[in-house]
């Protein structure tokens, strides 16, 4: 099994906006709100990318496919 983490690159939007997706939907289910993320549920990727605060964000790899994502924000000093 092949694993590792890397940068961010536009070929990964695809798959980062499916795990947003994911995730919208698991804190729907766990506050119970189903408007939680808005009517896109995957609209938050796009929000988080075109942050300014965003330093860098990563991609985390099984075998060549991306099963996560993180990202470093700056606030502040």
């Amino acid at each position: 099994m092949d694993q590792g983490t890397r940068l961010y690159e536009p070929r990964d939007y695809a798959a980062c906006k499916a795990l947003w997706a994911e995730l919208t939907q698991h804190h729907r289910n766990v506050y119970e709100d189903p408007n939680f993320g808005g009517d896109d549920p995957s609209h938050g990727l796009d929000t988080f990318l075109a942050n300014p605060s965003l330093i860098a964000a990563w991609v985390a790899e099984i075998d060549g496919r991306v099963v996560g994502m993180a990202g470093l924000l700056k606030r502040g000093e």
